[in-house]
């Protein structure tokens, strides 16, 4: 849940048009503008965030996400592109600083909610998989299923011990009283 504050918070319009962020930051210069909108009212969210590199590296990045506090809907929707050589390759320290594409999209009631998550490098998909959501007779069951090649996400020192498909599962469960508990990690 989101916090239901005693007043709503409602922003029609952010607009910050340059941002610069500097080289101890991101690696080298990245300047960009931002534009923003959103609502909290209610334990309800609506965001809609667009980040746009207006430097010589066209990358962009969006976000639409709401979240309906009464009918416990969450739909979100992130779009990350960036050429080669940019921010996010550079903040994670990807070899060789390639492309990056990074897309997590889904919807539905918390009941039964699933998104699906897609990882490419140089126009290569590396890893994907699906989120999912659904809710039992006292809490709620969460779950993952990512798998791919990352033996470009790591350094060559380190490749070898993911080269090939790797597979992550995860499963859990979380009270309405409050404890989580992880079934499956592997």
């Amino acid at each position: 849940s989101l916090p239901d504050l005693p007043v709503a918070v409602k922003i029609g319009r952010l607009a910050v048009p340059d941002v610069v962020l500097g080289a101890p930051v991101t690696g080298s210069e990245a300047r960009l503008t931002v534009n923003a909108s959103g609502s909290l009212e209610g334990g309800s969210l609506i965001a809609d965030l667009a980040v746009r590199r207006t430097d010589d590296r066209p990358g962009e990045a969006t976000l639409k996400a709401a979240y309906a506090a009464e009918s416990k809907r969450l739909d979100i929707d992130l779009d990350v592109q960036e050429p080669a050589g940019g921010v996010i390759a550079g903040l994670i320290d990807l070899p060789g600083r390639p492309s990056v594409g990074l897309k997590v999209k889904g919807g539905g009631p918390l009941a039964d909610f699933a998104a699906d998550l897609g990882l490419a490098t140089d126009g290569v998909d590396r890893l994907s998989g699906r989120a999912t959501i659904g809710r039992d007779s006292d809490g709620y069951r969460f779950g993952a299923t990512l798998d791919g090649d990352l033996a470009a996400l790591v350094q060559p020192d380190y490749a070898l011990y993911v080269a090939g498909r790797s597979t992550l599962e995860l499963a859990g469960r979380v009270a309405d009283a409050g404890p989580v508990t992880i079934d499956k990690l592997a």
